[in-house]
């Protein structure tokens, strides 16, 4: 299974930090290809590199990084390397990732297609299953109008992710298939967070405070730190949420419950709800 990571922090200048600090979580084995969406001021930007001998490190690859959220998808490639066809995806604020897949999607496609609205049909780059989901959530997006608000709010996005899976499970039903699809996506503008967990596995966790940082070189209290200082009090009250498919370690994380939604919102509160539960109009 291709590892799923995200990030939302709630100071963009220390994610680097953040980062350092969930090094012996992120399984990133080596021979895999990666893909990254951040953001950089009021960009939103996309890196992807094709496997290597040994794993991808997102602090070299990044060295620039002052991003409110992040997101990362590592693992084997079908053949060749086409950078259009690994996620994230991106369009205007909106990136997007999945692992998973549909199931006979090739039937499903055109019809797919036909639901979206031509201005969004026409930025899709590859025939992946989860480009055209990110697509089906733009639509939901659009449909309310809020493509392109940045005061969106996380629950709304996660609404609109829920109603994307089940368009996908109506034209998947509608085409005599039984078995939904199984997936972990994550969505991000970078102010909502908004993830989704049905057959695979997706944890998340916070992270509060730090009491040392290596990237800046903050030594733990009592060893030499100046709790005085504005650099050490940043850090102190940093605080992110993680979301990860595959921790190397599952202690600190909860598990997504399969079948939900997760949304975390700009000031990292965190909702769930299922997928398959009524929602509001």
């Amino acid at each position: 299974m291709k590892q799923l990571f995200a990030i939302q922090t709630n100071d963009p200048t220390l994610l680097r930090c953040q980062l350092r600090r969930l090094q012996a979580t992120l399984s990133l084995p080596p021979g895999e290809a990666i893909g990254v969406g951040f953001y950089l001021d009021d960009d939103l930007l996309l890196t992807k590199a094709p496997p290597k001998a040994e794993p991808h490190d997102l602090e070299a690859m990044l060295p620039q990084l002052r991003s409110p959220s992040l997101i990362a998808v590592s693992g084997a490639t079908d053949g060749a390397f086409d950078a259009e066809a690994i996620d994230p995806f991106r369009f205007r604020r909106w990136v997007f990732a999945m692992v998973g897949g549909v199931e006979g999607f090739d039937a499903i496609r055109p019809a797919l297609v036909e639901k979206l609205p031509p201005f969004i049909a026409r930025q899709i780059r590859s025939a992946t299953d989860r480009e055209h989901l990110f697509a089906l959530f733009l639509h939901e997006l659009h449909q309310l109008g809020r493509i392109d608000d940045p005061n969106l709010s996380a629950e709304e996005a996660a609404r609109c992710l829920r109603r994307a899976i089940r368009t996908l499970d109506s034209l998947a039903r509608e085409r005599g298939q039984v078995r939904q699809t199984e997936l972990a996506a994550v969505a991000s503008n970078g102010r909502a967070l908004a993830a989704a967990r049905r057959g695979l596995p997706l944890f998340y966790g916070l992270l509060e405070g730090m009491a040392s940082c290596e990237v800046c070189d903050l030594p733990a209290e009592g060893t030499g730190m100046d709790p005085g200082d504005p650099a050490a009090q940043l850090h102190r009250r940093a605080k992110s949420v993680v979301i990860v498919a595959e921790p190397a370690t599952r202690e600190g994380f909860i598990e997504v419950p399969d079948g939900s939604t997760l949304a975390v919102g700009r000031w990292l509160d965190i909702t769930l709800t299922p997928i398959q539960g009524l929602d509001e109009t």
